[in-house]
């Protein structure tokens, strides 16, 4: 069985956060599916390793919420919202 984890981080990614992006990186190599969220994206701070580019695109950021994500999954079918795509 594949343990699921979420990694938060806040404001990922930043220098400061390397060892919990390594940390992320390490419990994938033992086999466990890990996604890192992040309170918010850091103000215009580029990512300091070409890997944290690649993890930023993967990261879920919680903050500013975004209705077209969040909305269909908050509302469901009770309110007649349409499913999200890809969704079954």
């Amino acid at each position: 069985m594949v343990q699921r984890l979420g990694l938060l981080i806040p404001e990922f990614p930043t220098q400061t956060h390397i060892a919990m992006w390594r940390l992320g990186a390490a419990m994938r190599r033992a086999g466990a599916d890990v996604r890192v969220l992040s309170t918010r994206r850091p103000k215009g701070e580029a990512p300091v390793h070409p890997a944290l580019a690649e993890e930023a695109a993967r990261t879920f950021y919680c903050w500013p919420a975004s209705l077209a994500r969040s909305w269909p999954r908050r509302c469901g079918r009770r309110y007649g919202c349409p499913r999200p795509r890809g969704t079954a």
